[in-house]
């Protein structure tokens, strides 16, 4: 009987993430529109160079919402197993970790931000030449 209940905590634990991913991952769905003028497929080096570009201006707030995924799990793995040292730890760890990315990728976005307010800069990707 305790093996069955293990199981099905598992299940519902499994059941969990995959929804909270699935909630993180919905944005995304919306970004992956493409606007009226952009080509599906490159046809020159020009168009191949904006659609990597492109793809880079997604992956910033991914990789802002995957360090705040690996703070809330380790946050979770703290509390739950509060009785087990060594898991505690773990959660402590991936908490701290998840802070300092969180730290650094906000505060060179916000860095880049201030600079190019204050010196007038527009901040684009940019653009190449098209004949």
């Amino acid at each position: 009987m305790a093996k069955i209940k293990k199981i099905i905590s598992l299940v519902f634990k499994i059941k969990s993430l995959l929804t909270h991913a699935l909630v993180l991952i919905f944005p995304l769905f919306a970004l992956a529109q493409l606007s009226p003028g952009t080509p599906r497929t490159p046809s020159s080096f020009s168009d191949f160079i904006s659609m990597i570009l492109g793809f880079i201006a997604y992956l910033i707030p991914l990789l802002i919402a995957i360090g705040l995924l690996v703070f809330f799990w380790g946050m979770a793995k703290f509390i739950l197993h509060a009785e087990e040292e060594e898991k505690r730890e773990e959660g402590k760890q991936l908490m701290m970790w998840g802070a300092i990315g969180l730290f650094v990728m906000v505060s060179f976005w916000g860095l880049i931000n201030i600079l190019t307010g204050t010196f007038g800069f527009e901040f684009k990707f940019p653009r190449l030449k098209t004949s």
